[in-house]
């Protein structure tokens, strides 16, 4: 059974890691931040780090059946703008996870949000951003 106080420790500790990828992305130039790298998750460094912090918004809002949008890689210039999104991101998390009862972690969804997350075709896997 998935407890509030585990999901939470494991949002906090998967952020920890996210903290290191930060950390180092600050250190690249902007150039090499935006850089295409071919073969690569996204285009970018900067893109995939919007992708999953956009992922994590938009679950979030998906599961409280709120709107999101698809965020762009061209709205983060730099690292500090995308790290504010990001302790935003977290603390909506957050207060979703503290106002829900433990019982809402262990049930099957019923129906899904009419917003289009979900199963990913071009991934053949649970996505919200492509």
């Amino acid at each position: 059974m998935f407890t509030k106080d585990g999901i939470l420790a494991l949002h906090r500790w998967t952020h920890d890691c996210l903290d290191l990828v930060y950390n180092h992305a600050a250190t690249l130039t902007q150039r090499q931040f935006v850089a295409e790298i071919p073969g690569f998750g996204r285009a970018s460094v900067r893109d995939q780090l919007v992708h999953i912090v956009g992922c994590e918004q938009a679950w979030v809002h998906g599961l409280q059946d709120l709107a999101w949008t698809r965020w762009s890689g061209e709205d983060f210039p730099r690292v500090p703008q995308l790290q504010e999104a990001r302790q935003r991101v977290m603390v909506e998390t957050v207060a979703y996870l503290e106002r829900i009862p433990d019982e809402h972690l262990n049930r099957q969804l019923t129906d899904r949000p009419a917003d289009g997350w979900g199963l990913c075709a071009a991934r053949r896997s649970f996505c919200t951003m492509c």
